[in-house]
């Protein structure tokens, strides 16, 4: 109890005796030392994302998946219960036309 009490007295000691200096200079963006130019807006497209996403997580499941195939490879039920998990979520994105490239 005696901690909590110190940690409220510290920060409220900290908020009402600290200096608060606000400048427009505070509120610009940085990048990375160098001014904006332009919009920095762009677009981005959905699609492309979604394959981005998929790519991400198809490769992590294999990675992580093809470890686990080879350390335990006694637990066969375990490894066709994963593959089968994978190829539904392959034949998922397949349906929902989710992996076809062009516009």
């Amino acid at each position: 109890m005696f901690i909590l009490l110190l940690i409220v007295v510290m920060v409220l000691f900290c908020f009402f005796l600290c200096k608060k200096k606000t400048s427009l200079l505070k509120n610009t963006f940085f990048e990375s030392g160098f001014n904006s130019l332009g919009n920095i807006n762009l677009s981005l497209s959905i699609h492309f994302f979604f394959i981005l996403l998929i790519f991400i997580l198809f490769d992590l499941e294999m990675l992580f998946f093809l470890f686990f195939f080879f350390n335990y490879y006694n637990f066969i039920y375990m490894n066709i219960i994963i593959m089968l998990f994978i190829l539904l979520t392959f034949f998922l994105e397949w349906k929902y036309v989710k992996l076809i490239w062009s516009l």
